[in-house]
């Protein structure tokens, strides 16, 4: 489910009152966001603070990218719509698919701006407010050179497509898939066929292994996706390698 908050914490009456206080922040009422959120947990006033600021910042981020229309997309969508349809197709003109691997952030940004067909840093905003509304998650911080990412395939956001209905079986079933296979870990780690081993493209499918990938502990610069590894961390990993690992 898209997320609506980064509140930490949950209660009938914060799910109830969630609407008020977000209108509060928008209005610039910290005090009052503040004094509501506080009737809905038992937290210091230190911690209430911390929480209102980062709310502040989440909504600055959503609502930038819901401000921006499809006035200026050669094809009539939002950079919204635009991300979500490169999530689901990739490239503008492709078939829905499902992703063989986690996949660069600026591989994501390109597919986007194709589909949206206007201003990139519109696609970038938007981007940042997906991740923070749960379509996409950095797969293995740090590991890679270039942040990588993958998709949650959350149906939820089909609902933002004029076509959705065609699109949602999709997803859908993708989500049950993955799911009943790898329980819950592929929604932090992304999948990867054949598992980022040196084994064939159309091997079994399994969580990206990031640092005990095949390619990461022989040294290789990418693995067989083509993602960059981290050179540094490598060379640190290297170091703490047995022997036989070790070209």
């Amino acid at each position: 489910m898209a997320q609506n908050s980064l509140f930490r914490t949950y209660s009938n009456f914060l799910r109830d009152n969630l609407q008020e206080i977000h209108r509060l922040i928008r209005l610039s009422q910290l005090d009052e966001a503040t004094k509501l959120f506080g009737q809905c947990c038992s937290m210091s006033n230190e911690y209430l603070g911390n929480e209102i600021a980062r709310e502040v910042e989440f909504l600055k981020i959503i609502d930038a990218s819901n401000n921006i229309s499809a006035d200026e997309s050669k094809f009539g969508i939002t950079p919204r719509q635009a991300l979500i349809y490169a999530a689901l197709c990739g490239w503008k003109g492709d078939e829905p698919c499902s992703w063989i691997s986690p996949i660069e952030k600026e591989s994501l940004i390109a597919w986007g701006v194709s589909q949206y067909g206007g201003d990139r840093k519109h696609i970038e905003i938007s981007f940042e407010a997906l991740i923070l509304q749960g379509l996409f998650f950095e797969v293995h911080p740090t590991v890679f050179h270039y942040p990588c990412y993958y998709c949650t395939f959350d149906p939820e956001f089909l609902n933002e497509l004029p076509d959705c209905k065609y699109h949602k079986y999709f997803w859908e079933d993708l989500q049950s898939r993955y799911n009943d296979e790898y329980m819950f870990t592929w929604l932090h780690t992304g999948l990867c066929a054949g598992q980022g081993s040196q084994g064939p493209s159309d091997g079994r499918w399994g969580p990206c292994l990031g640092t005990t990938c095949t390619s990461f502990l022989t040294g290789d610069k990418c693995c067989t996706k083509d993602l960059e590894f981290n050179h540094e961390l490598i060379k640190l990993r290297r170091a703490q390698l047995p022997l036989n690992y070790k070209k």
